[in-house]
């Protein structure tokens, strides 16, 4: 058998998603195959596959990376901006926070996103950026944020006025007290914003002159996804790589 017919052989039928989704979707693939897997038959068993424990161990597993899927898949949208991306990781947080803390997974759980989303990991500056642009779309939960998360938030948006080059009579009389009507909800920052409008787009409705909303635009349309730059460098594969490379020539 050639190696192509084989190759083609040992495809699988169903799409199988790669990279961040391929271990939820092992598991999930298990699950589904458990009587198969346990008939043995068809299937060379293990003793330890017929541990009950083995098979529980991958349903508590799935309760904690579900939902953690939901994160990933926003954050790897191709227009996804980094408020977006806030929101589902600290929904997450809140899942984990509020769960069985007798859970060990759920431990580790709390354990991995303390270490992991902060300021000493992610580094001041960017953890302050991402708590900003959280906060300046208006569709999200503000009870999840504290006041010492808001005050970070601030720090973001005054670096970038500073960056802006806004003026330092504006920052220090209007910059303060606008970001505190907005907080709340007060004033010209009292509008609504629909569930189904951009953070962008309800900033670029709003009226009247303010220090704030152009910082708030820059920063509702910072987007994290390196999504396109690797679709190029897949395409580039077909001109430079192993497919064109012939050291032979």
């Amino acid at each position: 058998m050639s190696v192509i017919a084989s190759f083609k052989k040992r495809r699988p039928e169903k799409a199988c998603p790669v990279r961040w989704y391929s271990t939820l979707d092992m598991i999930e693939r298990i699950l589904d195959l458990k009587e198969l897997i346990l008939d043995g038959s068809l299937v060379q068993r293990e003793e330890w596959i017929t541990d009950a424990s083995y098979w529980s161990n991958l349903v508590r597993a799935l309760s904690v990376l579900t939902p953690l899927l939901k994160c990933i898949a926003v954050a790897e949208g191709e227009t996804s901006t980094v408020g977006e991306t806030v929101k589902p990781l600290l929904e997450f947080a809140r899942t984990l926070f509020c769960s069985d803390w007798s859970e060990p997974l759920t431990v580790e759980g709390v354990s991995s996103f303390l270490k992991y989303f902060g300021p000493k990991k992610v580094g001041r500056e960017e953890f302050t950026l991402l708590l900003s642009t959280y906060v300046l779309d208006r569709r999200n939960k503000s009870d999840i944020i504290t006041e010492e998360g808001l005050d970070l938030a601030f720090e973001a948006i005054l670096d970038a006025a500073k960056k802006n080059e806004c003026s330092f009579q504006a920052i220090n009389e209007a910059l303060g007290q606008e970001y505190a009507n907005y907080c709340n909800q007060e004033g010209m920052f009292s509008k609504k914003q629909p569930l189904t409008q951009f953070s962008y787009d309800w900033w670029c409705s709003m009226c009247g002159w303010s220090i704030l909303k152009p910082l708030a635009m820059r920063l509702s349309r910072l987007t994290l996804s390196s999504g396109n730059i690797e679709k190029t460098f897949s395409t580039l594969k077909w001109f430079q790589g192993s497919r064109r490379g012939n050291l032979g020539v």
